[in-house]
């Protein structure tokens, strides 16, 4: 099993626990009164769970956790990587969507922040991933020399 690939799903699962956070941080008081045809979402399929009940949002989104996960431990290197930076750019995305930007006069700043932030969670779990991958968790890496 490619456990190296375990820091890679780190960043995409931080993304998605601050989207899913601020999607049900932005349901009307009406949707947690009862009310769930007053669900808040631009994802299709997220406003369709979110219609039925919360509950089928969490659990459809645990579910898709445990999936993403598991496919990235078993994809080969450059191919969770790939999906690694999709999740997260897909759910930092979506969840400034959130952001009241007509509110907030620093909106434009906080993305870049969001961004950056997300840019080293990506870089740094690229970096432990293949600290996993050398002997003794050494450095490596370089062009080898011959004496």
């Amino acid at each position: 099993m490619r456990t190296r690939n375990f820091w890679l799903c780190v960043p995409p699962l931080l993304a998605c626990a601050a989207d899913v956070a601020v999607t049900l941080r932005g349901q009307p008081e009406a949707y947690w009164a009862g009310d769930y045809a007053t669900a808040l979402e631009g994802a299709p399929h997220g406003l369709w769970l979110l219609r039925l009940h919360p509950l089928a949002f969490g659990a459809a989104m645990a579910g898709y956790v445990a999936l993403f996960t598991l496919a990235m431990v078993l994809l080969p290197r450059l191919a969770a990587r790939t999906v690694s930076v999709a999740l997260v750019l897909g759910h930092t995305t979506a969840g400034m969507t959130w952001v009241p930007w007509g509110a907030a006069p620093y909106g434009y700043y906080l993305l870049l922040g969001v961004y950056l932030v997300s840019s080293v969670l990506v870089v740094a779990s690229f970096e432990l991933a293949d600290r996993e991958s050398r002997p003794n968790g050494g450095p490596g890496g370089g062009i080898p020399c011959r004496s």
